[in-house]
């Protein structure tokens, strides 16, 4: 058997139990688990996606904004640095 990869809910609710109160665990409108996180003001977003076994950070979450940062290629270890080091 090949690598079983975790489902983007398992992932995504994982990363909201090891960074604490300050994320939490959500599904959008269009069906996508991910993890909202507040840190000095700013709200992100991290996704998990499977197919390709790493993470994509968004900011500043929310809003209607047309600039929105993406960090892509993260593994779960580099989100949860990311964020605890501040954002």
């Amino acid at each position: 058997m090949g690598k079983r990869f975790s489902s983007p809910r398992e992932e995504c609710s994982k990363l909201a139990k090891e960074l604490g109160d300050f994320a939490y665990f959500r599904i959008s409108y269009k069906g996508t688990p991910h993890v909202v996180i507040a840190v000095a003001d700013e709200l992100y977003s991290a996704c998990y996606f499977a197919s390709q076994d790493n993470w994509t950070i968004f900011y500043p979450y929310g809003g209607h904004t047309d600039k929105q940062t993406k960090l892509r290629g993260k593994t779960y270890d580099e989100v949860v640095e990311f964020f605890k080091d501040g954002g």
